[in-house]
């Protein structure tokens, strides 16, 4: 029982060739830890905290399912922490109440891992950090490469024969924001195209604010062809725009998102995306 224990758990010396027979030994009996009677025999439970902002859109509600699903399947508690407008003091704020109330983890998504950037805060507590957002320093993250993303669906539009590509960039405050639009800038640059700042608008990854900058970016004399939202919820904001205006799609203009959330199939036409 220990070897398989220690096996399981990454602990104790155990030999290749022991490892092995264990592994395989669960393979056939389809064995499956059970975490929470391990937390049962162990007294004690792991707790780990969500920090986010209080958006309603699908990204985040992703996160939230697939966090609550994690922390079920391994027998830890998930609190769920959000501000409205969150500051670097208000964040520091929500970081050390959690800390007192025994949080051994720290999920943190955008903006609350670049609000903590250089925080005192996070080195004084004794708990791991990890952020879903763009490098940063001194942080664990887990992120896709979103310049090489936004690279490719701005060059596939260019593909397409686009010359004159507008784009709606998320919130600075958000990591991703920046790499979205320098991988936007590369493909134009690669391409021969100059960027244009009348071109760009900046949106908070909401509907309401993809609607807004459409509207600004399609009341321009010189009109894009084609358009590339930082998500599919400010791009389903450009298509209520085009439609409302009686614009043509993709015929009169071409629109883009970026995820591939329910989001995108609700649309009509359905979106192109990068997912």
């Amino acid at each position: 029982m220990m070897t398989v224990s220690n096996v399981i758990n990454g602990t104790g010396k155990v030999s290749d060739q022991t490892r092995a027979r264990v592994r395989q030994a669960i393979r056939n009996t389809g064995y499956v830890p059970n975490y929470e009677a391990r937390r049962l025999a162990s007294g004690g439970c792991s707790r780990i905290a969500l920090l986010y902002s209080d958006q309603q859109t699908p990204f985040l509600a992703q996160v939230l399912l697939a966090a609550i699903n994690a922390s079920t399947a391994y027998g830890a508690q998930l609190l769920v922490r959000s501000s409205n407008r969150p500051t670097k003091r208000s964040t520091e704020k929500l970081v050390l109440n959690a800390a007192r109330i025994g949080v051994q983890g720290l999920l943190l998504v955008p903006p609350y891992a670049e609000l903590l950037v250089g925080s005192a805060v996070l080195s004084e507590m004794k708990a791991t950090a990890i952020a879903a957002a763009g490098p940063l320093p001194s942080m664990n993250t887990v992120r896709i490469d979103n310049r090489s993303a936004a690279r490719k669906l701005t060059t596939f539009l260019i593909r397409l024969g686009h010359r004159r590509i507008g784009f709606i960039s998320g919130p600075p405050t958000h990591g991703d924001s920046l790499e979205r639009r320098l991988g936007y800038q590369d493909a134009l640059r690669k391409a021969g195209i100059p960027v244009q700042i009348e071109l760009s608008r900046e949106g908070d990854f909401t509907f309401q604010s993809g609607r807004v900058a459409a509207k600004q970016i399609l009341d321009l004399l010189n009109r894009p062809t084609a358009i590339v939202a930082s998500n599919d919820d400010m791009a389903s904001g450009v298509v209520w725009v085009a439609q409302q205006r009686r614009l043509e799609l993709p015929g009169d203009l071409s629109v883009a998102g970026f995820d591939d959330t329910p989001t995108a199939l609700k649309s009509w036409p359905p979106l192109t995306v990068i997912r």
